[in-house]
């Protein structure tokens, strides 16, 4: 397992530094610039990935030239990612399952990236386990579930408890949904394709 870099003191004056909440990781993490920061949100809404360091320590690789993440994912499979924006200019290492990935290219994710915005503050406190059982049991009477029809629905239980549930089973892979593929969360749709009792 790698360690990790602190955050850079200098950059954090500089840049908009964020300070957020993990869900997969369970812990605070300091982000020192928006491209990380856009990118920690889909690496939190990415099934695959177990998890990740950012600013990990390779020993080969000076400090200034280290990936910006390391990932884990279930598969077992390791990849280290830069991320190049327009300025940066980083010496490429000959390091085995490294990727680069352009501002371009998160900037593609963008409609995801503005649901991660919304989905990942109701994480910071998990879920009541009654809550839990409540929507698994309504969904698995349900062939497709709008989450408009669960928020207006019969339930003893607030909205923002509905959401916390449904976007907290939907990244921990118990429930399916077309979150990649709406513009709004209004639309959103859950659904799961085997019992979850």
């Amino acid at each position: 397992m790698h360690k990790s870099y602190p955050a850079d003191k200098s950059k954090m004056m500089k840049n908009n530094c964020w300070y957020v909440y993990s869900h997969k990781l369970k812990t605070e993490l300091v982000i020192t610039s928006n491209l990380e920061y856009y990118y920690w949100l889909l690496l939190e809404m990415n099934l695959d990935i177990e998890s990740f360091i950012i600013r990990p320590v390779l020993k080969e690789v000076p400090k200034k030239d280290s990936p910006h993440f390391w990932l884990i994912y279930k598969s077992g499979k390791e990849r280290y990612v830069y991320l190049m924006n327009n300025k940066n200019n980083i010496t490429r290492f000959n390091i085995t399952n490294s990727v680069y990935i352009s501002q371009q290219m998160i900037k593609d994710q963008g409609t995801l990236i503005n649901h991660a915005k919304i989905i990942l503050p109701f994480l910071d406190i998990e879920p009541h386990e009654t809550d839990i059982r409540i929507i698994k049991k309504y969904i698995n009477q349900q062939p497709k579930t709008r989450l408009t029809e669960l928020i207006g629905g019969t339930f003893s239980i607030c909205s923002t408890r509905i959401r916390r549930t449904i976007f907290y089973l939907i990244l921990e892979g118990s429930l399916e949904s077309n979150i990649n593929v709406i513009d709004n969360l209004i639309n959103l749709e859950v659904w799961t394709s085997e019992k979850l009792f």
